[in-house]
């Protein structure tokens, strides 16, 4: 049986409490719609993604409907009911009248009880939130979870202290949540800011203004000469590929004159690429690193005699690989052969959201023996490249855009294809300069990794300080208690109505803020 809220918060012993439906005129959900449309045709039509995890409307991606419908007004608390797991029970508060719709997947809480303010019951939601107190007690579905109106009306407890109390410490939350916001809105600045230097690292690795000091006091092989070798390192490639994938395992004997077939790549046209030294060069990708798209996933290999551990879209991100969740699929020895990653192949997301198309890490051994699927595409660089270079070039590409612009886009996934991405320009330096630029290129990324992991820092704590202000508040130690003040008149009594001067008194909350802005921890030195 689910605990109550009064069960599990230990509300002051002078705040009475009640159940949600006993102080809300309406509990009751939206209107599913299977007609939106975006061209502002109609009324917005409030959906999960419109609450932000603040509490804050947000309307940049939203939906419009035409069919009839109540609308918001002033007062109204909208909360959602459902959605995942994590993020059900999103809680916002409408401050004015607003000829906006809500879906189905959001309730509407109205018509509260005198002496209980609107704003108090969204803070106390929202507290409940982000305390988790949702996600524990949802009904899970398939992928989702909900809260229904049965369990807001009859589970949820609201205390209720003397409507000038809640007034004093809505203005307070409101007060401190206010510096917050400024603080965190200086972490979005930093971040923006840290993002547009990657950016600029990047495009000056590709380019060679990385190294222009370096090239000065140092010769190196020609690109054209470094070409040469690793084409003949491809050749010797592929001639043991193709004698072993055409011949030797159908237990055939190659004829003679096989090894014409080898494929020779023009040079890709620079006139519409980046300027870059004399002693670099233009290749595609393909002639310097083979590609391979990885193994479909299919019903008949769900089991087999060799299970084998392989990597998805869903677990490679930017130079990282998270195996937390790594599947298994039956591979043949043939197909184990082609498929099996060895350490230093670059993976890149093949299939994924435009912004996020090509996204690249490299697989440093871990799981072992590990193969990979087609949602992912392989770059196995030759010995005359340096995997590390290549990883930073294909980094590039992703924040850049490049790999967007070659991307094929359906509906909601962009594909970013074997064969496009391995026709795709490739700027080659010298191998030692190649070496260079990584050293380089990491020296000054390393600046912006410390000052992220700060901001990272300084968000979580921003976060907790954010759930300290509402704990405080509704433990009664957000600002000091009226012994006078007499109960709302939702108990049967007259509520003390007036507007008392608000007196903050001590709180905790208030060594914890600090200066109320974490972005002043932050400096960036780049």
């Amino acid at each position: 049986m689910s605990q109550t809220t009064e069960d599990l918060f230990d509300f002051p012993d002078y705040w009475p409490s009640k159940k949600l439906g006993k102080i809300a005129g309406i509990i009751s959900p939206g209107f599913p719609c299977g007609d939106h449309n975006q061209e502002g045709e109609g009324v917005p039509h409030l959906r999960p993604m419109n609450i932000s995890e603040d509490g804050e409307i947000d309307l940049s991606k939203v939906k419009y409907v035409e069919e009839e419908y109540t609308p918001l007004r002033a007062g109204d608390v909208l909360f959602n009911n459902t959605n995942s797991p994590k993020l059900v029970g999103k809680t916002a508060h409408i401050d004015l009248d607003r000829d906006w719709a809500h879906s189905n997947h959001m309730t509407r809480i109205r018509d509260l009880a005198d002496g209980v303010h609107s704003k108090w019951v969204a803070h106390w939601l929202q507290f409940l939130f982000r305390d988790g107190y949702f996600r524990m007690h949802c009904r899970n579905h398939v992928n989702q979870a909900s809260i229904g109106v049965g369990f807001l009306e009859g589970k949820v407890d609201v205390p209720i202290p003397p409507l000038s109390e809640q007034r004093r410490i809505i203005d307070k939350i409101e007060e401190l949540f206010s510096n917050l916001d400024a603080g965190m809105s200086d972490l979005q600045t930093a971040d923006r800011q840290l993002e547009r230097y990657r950016l600029s690292v990047l495009q000056a690795a590709v380019e060679g203004r990385l190294t222009a000091d370096w090239r000065r006091t140092h010769d190196s092989e020609p690109a054209d000469q470094l070409l040469e070798r690793i084409t003949e390192e491809r050749r010797q490639f592929w001639e043991s590929w193709y004698r072993w994938e055409k011949y030797e395992s159908k237990g055939k004997e190659p004829p003679s004159g096989w090894k014409s077939r080898f494929k020779t790549y023009d040079q890709p046209d620079s006139a519409e690429l980046p300027d870059v030294p004399s002693t670099w060069g233009w290749v595609q990708v393909q002639q310097v690193g083979q590609v391979q798209l990885g193994r479909q996933r299919a019903p008949e290999y769900h089991d087999g005699e060799n299970m084998v551990p392989y990597l998805r879209v869903a677990n490679v991100f930017e130079e990282r690989i998270d195996t937390s969740d790594v599947k298994e699929m039956h591979f043949s020895e043939r197909a184990y052969k082609k498929y099996k990653l060895e350490e230093g192949d670059i993976l890149l997301n093949e299939g994924q959201s435009l912004e996020l198309v090509g996204r690249p890490a490299m697989y440093q051994g871990t799981p072992p023996d590990c193969c990979f699927q087609n949602t992912l595409i392989r770059f196995r660089g030759y010995e005359s490249l340096d995997r590390q270079y290549a990883l930073l070039i294909f980094q590039g590409y992703m924040h850049t855009g490049r790999f967007a612009d070659v991307a094929n886009q359906t509906t909601s996934v962009a594909h970013l294809g074997s064969r496009r991405f391995s026709k795709m320009p490739f700027p080659l330096p010298p191998l030692a300069e190649q070496r260079e630029i990584v050293q380089e290129a990491e020296r000054l990324l390393s600046v912006a990794d410390d000052v992220a992991d700060t901001a990272e820092r300084e968000n979580v704590r921003g976060e907790r300080l954010r759930q300290s202000i509402l704990k405080q508040a509704f433990s009664g130690q957000l600002v000091p208690h009226e012994d006078g003040a007499l109960p709302p008149s939702v108990y049967g009594t007259t509520s003390e109505e007036s507007d008392t001067s608000r007196n903050d008194g001590d709180s905790d909350v208030e060594d914890l803020m600090g200066s109320a802005d974490p972005s002043k921890q932050i400096e960036m030195d780049l």
